[in-house]
């Protein structure tokens, strides 16, 4: 799992241990019980400290385009 990096998506903007996270529910239900964990800096998920969650979305596609390649230039990244 060292090689692995993972992205979350949640359409709710809820601090990532409220029990509505699907963070929080990935990270109990699995990540937690890996026998080898994945590094915590290769598991990404947006800033629920944000002003807005508009400004929390438009953070996260900065970090998500820091660690993914664009299939074209200025296009969508590619998984």
């Amino acid at each position: 799992f060292d090689k692995w990096h993972v992205f979350f998506v949640d359409e709710r903007c809820v601090p990532l241990d409220h029990s509505d996270s699907n963070f929080k529910s990935l990270q109990e239900q699995l990540l937690s019980k890996l026998s080898t964990p994945i590094p915590a800096a290769q598991v990404f998920a947006y800033d629920p400290s944000s002003s807005s969650p508009e400004d929390a979305a438009s953070k996260y596609a900065e970090q998500i385009s820091a660690h993914v390649p664009a299939a074209s230039e200025g296009g969508l990244p590619c998984f």
